[in-house]
């Protein structure tokens, strides 16, 4: 025996069947959306690193240029030490710091540093926060 309902019955469910279509497509969007910003955040925020001679060209430290240097490292005014090299060139008060982008180490300029240091230029090359042998901490992306 069949039941044959009402025809506003069927149009009924016929909407709630859309309502409940339209619902669930936008709170998958706006889960993907959540799930999107949570993870481009976290790249910009913790971004990861590794050296690679392909991008940077040189991967080790300034003897690779046949240039002397000193591993030295500062303090910031939060409280981080952040690991530096330093190129001294011969009686020269002249310095250019060299300070890398997001993503990267001091090891992204070492392409440039004969050629200022041969121009008689001192050289600071640091590592910011959360990058080469720096602690792990956010990028502030300024902040700090």
């Amino acid at each position: 025996m069949k039941i044959d309902f009402p025809e506003r019955y069927k149009l009924k469910n016929r909407k709630n069947k859309i309502v409940i279509g339209i619902a669930s497509l936008i709170s998958l969007l706006g889960v993907g959306l959540i799930i999107m910003a949570w993870t481009m955040s976290s790249n910009i925020m913790h971004p990861s690193y590794t050296c690679s001679e392909e991008h940077f060209t040189y991967c080790g430290d300034p003897s690779q240029l046949g240039l002397r240097f000193e591993d030295i490292s500062f303090q910031s005014d939060d409280g981080y030490d952040l690991s530096s090299w330093y190129i001294p060139a011969e009686q020269s008060a002249k310095a250019v710091i060299f300070v890398h982008g997001h993503g990267a180490d001091r090891h992204e300029g070492m392409r440039w540093f004969k050629a200022v240091h041969e121009a008689g230029f001192n050289i600071l090359a640091l590592d910011l926060r959360n990058s080469g042998k720096n602690i792990p901490s956010f990028s502030s992306m300024g902040y700090f």
